[in-house]
């Protein structure tokens, strides 16, 4: 039973434009799920916690060895000088 002719309304959005809305919530639903399972990836997680602390570690043994080299030098020279007098 073919029901009466229907024509679009002034009104109502084109199909080019629903097409262009369906496409962008398309891309927002896929990027917010994305970054859920990006969060929710307990493994991918760690991972970039360990770069990041390794990343930060080789500055505190160079800063550690350079102290104790000065200290030394402090110490080796003060006793050179208190023996000599």
């Amino acid at each position: 039973m073919a029901g009466p002719e229907q024509r679009p309304d002034a009104d109502a959005p084109d199909i080019a434009q629903l097409s262009e809305d369906i496409e962008h919530t398309r891309a927002a639903v896929g990027e917010t799920v994305a970054a859920l399972a990006d969060k929710l990836d307990v493994k991918k997680q760690t991972q970039q916690k360990v770069a990041a602390t390794r990343a930060k570690i080789p500055a505190a043994p160079a800063t550690v060895a350079t102290v104790a080299i000065v200290a030394g030098l402090i110490l080796w020279r003060r006793r050179r000088q208190g023996g000599s007098s």
